[in-house]
């Protein structure tokens, strides 16, 4: 099967062509609001502080540093917080893998991501700093 090009035109912006491929944007809006790129732990095991990039619009961030309390308020207000590293030379991509889950158990809350086990935070894959 041969894949076809198709330009579209928005009425409401002039000059602005968007190119599709069958018919889908070749360039869609990620599905995540945010990529954690590294953590912090204490000695108890608990996320001190993520260096992450924050979705601002169609835009992202330059890296920014949240401490748990910050992580958990993003995950808590509908962001949907995942996994990755920025593409190098390619500002706004990501390579991402897993979402970061706020996971609640015997009254306490505990960040994972993957198939990490809920009995403290762990974020898989993401490097320490």
């Amino acid at each position: 099967m041969q894949a076809t090009l198709h330009v579209s035109f928005y009425a409401n912006l002039p000059g602005t062509k968007i190119a599709t491929l069958d018919g889908e944007e070749a360039m869609a809006k990620p599905k995540y609001d945010g990529v954690v790129q590294a953590v912090r732990y204490d000695d108890d095991g608990r996320v001190l502080w993520v260096r992450a990039f924050l979705r601002r619009g169609p835009a992202w961030s330059d890296y920014v540093l949240l401490d748990r309390d910050e992580l958990i308020a993003q995950l808590n207000s509908g962001k949907r917080i995942v996994i990755g590293k920025r593409v190098k030379f390619l500002g706004g991509t990501f390579e991402t893998s897993s979402p970061v889950a706020l996971v609640e158990q015997n009254g306490h809350e505990f960040l994972v991501s993957g198939d990490a086990l809920a009995d403290r935070d762990y974020l898989q894959g993401v490097p320490l700093i």
